[in-house]
């Protein structure tokens, strides 16, 4: 299978878990390529669109979901190539940790 087979692949498989799986952050909408493949990060504008969903679902306060997102966060290539990225698998296993100490206060 070549590159962009695998790419496909990669593609199908995330749109699958992200249909099946709604509780964490969707890689899929927003999905960029690169030269690798996959580049498996989302933009901050997108995960903006998330929060608050992901707070509901995950009954988190807004606020833990939005320090999460920041601390996942990770700069532009080499400081200035392209734009900050949220580092998602990592983001959805912190928000699986948190998740598991039980409901967080109102806001």
């Amino acid at each position: 299978m070549n590159a962009s087979g695998w790419s496909q692949l990669v593609l199908f498989s995330l749109l699958l878990l992200a249909l099946t799986k709604p509780m964490g952050l969707y890689l899929v909408r927003g999905l960029g390529v690169n030269g690798s493949g996959l580049d498996p990060h989302i933009s901050l504008q997108n995960a903006a669109l998330q929060t608050a969903r992901v707070a509901k679902t995950r009954n988190l306060s807004e606020n833990t979901v939005k320090n999460l997102v920041s601390k996942y966060t990770a700069g532009p290539d080499l400081g200035f190539l392209g734009e900050p990225g949220v580092k998602v698998l990592r983001l959805n296993l912190a928000l699986d940790r948190t998740g598991d100490q039980g409901p967080a206060k109102g806001e």
